[in-house]
C-alpha cells in the first residue's frame, strides 16, 4: 500500500522557518555570550589595549544582539500571523448609539503646496460622501501652503462652502511653526470644539463608512488614545516602485501591525486614523518632531497608558510613491525620526509602569526597527577589525546572524505567496538604503537632531523621471557593493587568501583555453 504524502501548505513551511530560525537564535546567542566573556577575560590583540578591545567588541556584540532581536521579532510575527490574529471592525456606531447621541467628530484634511483639484477631491469625499450625521460633523483644511496659486483658490472654495451652510474651514498658517505637528496643535488647541478628530493628508479619501467603523472601538475598549487602519495606495500597480511602497506597506500594516496589536501596541501613522480630542490636548504633538505621530503615541502609552489600536481592514485609500526618490525620501525621514525619537523616549519606555513588558518591547521595535542600516553595515565591515588591529570578534556568528535576518525576511513573502522576484526587491531596496540609514542613525540617534520635515510630493513618474530615478539609484546601489567589495578584496589579499600569482594564472588559462573551455574544465 503506497504511503499517503502530506503537502506542505506555504504557512506550514513559514511556521517551520520560524520556529527553526529561533532555535538557532537561541544557540547563537549563547555562544555569543560565552564568546564575549572570553573576550573580557583574556586579552588578544597585541596591537591595542585590552579595554579597547573590550569597548570595540561591545559594539559589535550589541550590534549583532540588535539583528537577533530584530530575527527573533520577525519569527514571532510570522507565527503569530498564521495563527491569523486580526482585529477587524465587526460593529458600526449605529450598533451601540442612536445617532442623535452620536460624539461629534472633525475632519483634518493637512496639505502643502498640493493641487488644488486633488484637495478638493478630498474634501468632496470626506466630507460630503461620509456616512455620518451633519449635525455632528465638521471639516477642517489645515493649509500650510507658501504659494498663493495654491491656498487663494483652496480659501476661495473653502469659503463657498461654507456660505452655503457646510460646516467646513479653512486655517492657513503663514508662520510654518512646527510643520504638520505645530498645524495639528493649533487644531486641536483653538479650533477643534469635537470629541473627536479624524486625520486625512491632502491624497486619502475615506470610505463613506469610516468613522462608522473606527469611532466603536473607542466605546468598546479601554484607555484607546486612537484608532489606525491601513494606508492603501490606489496607484500601486503603476510603476515598480509603487509596487514595492505598496508591497512594504502590506508587510508593516497586514503583518507586523497585526503582530504588535495583539499587544496594544501599535502607533498613530499620521492619516488614516481618528484619535480622541481630549487625549490629544493633554499629549500633543513635538513640533521638533518629523515623525510626530509616532512620537505622540510613545508619549500617550509611556506617561498615561493610553493605546492606539489597529483595524485591519483597508477603509481609504491614497497616492504612494512612484519614483525611487520619493520612497527613499519618506524612509529617511522615518529612520532619522523614529531614531530621534528613541532617543528621547528610551528611558521612558524601559521604565514606565503604564506598559506591559511587551508594549516595551513592541514600541522599541517601533522606535528603533530602522537602526538595521548601521547594523548591517558594522557587521559587513567586522572583519576589518581583524585585519588592522588584530582585535578578536565573534567570527562565524557574524554570517549566521545575516543569515538568520535574511530568513526571517523571506519567511514574510512565503506567508504572503509574494514572488521571490519580489523579495528581491525588497531586499534590493535596504541595500540601497544601508549607506543613508546610517547617516539618518548619527544624525537622529547619535548627534539628537530632529531634522527637517520634507513632505512626499504627490505627482506621478514620467518615463523620463523614471529612467532618470533608476540611473541615481543604480549608481548608489553599486557604490555601496563596489565599495564593500573592494575592502573585502583588500581583506583577502591581507590575509593571503588570494594573491596576485592566482589572478595571473586565472588570466593565462582563459587566454588559453577560451572561457567555454575553461569553466567546462573547471575543477569543482
Amino acid at each position: 500500500m503506497a504511503r499517503r504524502q502530506t503537502k506542505i501548505e506555504p504557512r506550514g513551511l513559514a511556521v517551520t522557518f520560524a520556529v527553526s530560525n529561533l532555535i538557532l537564535i537561541i544557540v547563537e546567542a549563547v555562544y555569543l555570550i560565552l564568546r564575549m566573556r572570553d573576550i573580557i577575560l583574556y586579552p588578544h590583540s597585541p596591537v591595542v589595549p585590552h579595554w579597547v578591545e573590550i569597548g570595540v567588541n561591545i559594539i559589535l556584540f550589541s550590534v549583532l544582539f540588535f539583528i537577533l532581536f530584530l530575527s527573533t521579532y520577525l519569527s514571532l510575527a510570522v507565527i503569530s500571523k498564521v495563527k491569523g490574529y486580526r482585529r477587524t471592525a465587526k460593529l458600526r456606531l449605529s450598533d451601540i448609539l442612536p445617532k442623535d447621541k452620536y460624539p461629534t467628530v472633525t475632519i483634518a484634511i493637512f496639505t502643502f503646496n498640493e493641487p488644488v483639484e486633488m484637495v478638493k477631491k478630498s474634501i468632496e469625499t470626506n466630507y460630503f460622501n461620509i456616512d455620518y450625521p451633519r449635525d455632528k460633523l465638521q471639516l477642517a483644511v489645515c493649509d500650510d501652503s507658501t504659494e498663493e496659486e495654491y491656498w487663494a483658490p483652496l480659501a476661495e472654495y473653502v469659503d463657498q462652502l461654507a456660505k452655503e451652510g457646510h460646516k467646513v474651514f479653512l486655517i492657513h498658517r503663514v508662520i510654518r511653526k512646527g510643520r504638520k505637528a505645530g498645524a495639528f496643535n493649533e487644531l486641536i488647541n483653538n479650533y477643534a470644539d469635537t470629541d473627536y478628530v479624524a486625520i486625512a493628508d491632502a491624497d486619502y479619501m475615506f470610505n463613506p463608512d469610516f468613522l462608522e467603523k473606527t469611532i466603536p472601538f473607542f466605546y468598546t475598549e479601554e484607555n484607546v488614545f486612537a484608532v489606525q487602519t491601513p494606508q492603501f495606495f490606489r496607484n500601486g500597480d503603476n510603476t515598480w516602485i509603487s509596487r514595492l511602497a505598496s508591497n512594504i506597506q502590506q508587510w508593516f500594516y497586514n503583518f507586523l501591525g497585526t503582530f504588535k496589536d495583539k499587544d496594544n501596541a501599535f502607533f498613530f501613522c499620521g492619516t488614516c486614523g481618528v484619535i480622541d480630542l481630549e487625549k490629544a490636548k493633554a499629549v500633543q504633538m513635538e513640533e521638533k518632531a518629523i515623525t510626530e505621530d509616532l512620537e505622540m503615541s510613545t508619549e500617550a502609552i509611556t506617561k498615561h497608558g493610553w493605546v492606539t489600536l489597529y483595524v485591519d481592514e483597508v477603509m481609504t485609500s491614497g497616492i504612494g510613491p512612484e519614483m525611487m526618490g520619493q520612497l527613499v525620501g519618506q524612509y529617511m525621514r522615518y529612520s532619522r525620526g523614529n531614531l530621534w525619537s528613541l532617543r528621547q523616549h528610551l528611558a521612558d519606555i524601559i521604565l514606565s509602569n503604564k506598559m506591559t513588558f511587551k508594549q516595551k518591547v513592541h514600541y522599541f521595535h517601533n522606535n528603533a526597527a530602522l537602526m538595521m542600516g548601521v547594523a548591517m553595515l558594522i557587521v559587513l565591515l567586522e572583519p576589518f577589525l581583524f585585519l588592522f588591529l588584530d582585535i578578536a570578534g565573534p567570527n562565524i556568528p557574524v554570517f549566521l546572524t545575516l543569515l538568520l535576518f535574511f530568513m526571517g525576511n523571506l519567511n514574510f513573502y512565503i506567508v504572503y505567496g509574494k514572488s521571490f522576484r519580489e523579495f528581491l526587491y525588497h531586499l534590493f531596496f535596504m541595500n540601497v538604503m544601508v549607506f543613508k540609514l546610517t547617516a539618518q542613525f548619527i544624525k537622529g540617534f547619535v548627534l539628537n537632531s530632529p531634522g527637517e520635515f520634507i513632505r512626499t510630493a504627490k505627482i506621478s513618474a514620467t518615463e523620463r523621471s523614471i529612467r532618470k530615478r533608476l540611473k541615481y539609484v543604480f549608481s548608489l546601489f553599486w557604490l555601496e557593493i563596489l565599495t564593500i567589495t573592494g575592502l573585502w578584496f583588500i581583506l583577502l589579499f591581507k590575509t593571503g587568501i588570494l594573491t596576485p600569482e592566482m589572478f595571473t594564472t586565472l588570466f593565462t588559462d582563459l587566454q588559453t583555453q577560451g572561457i567555454i573551455d575553461f569553466i567546462i574544465n573547471l575543477d569543482i
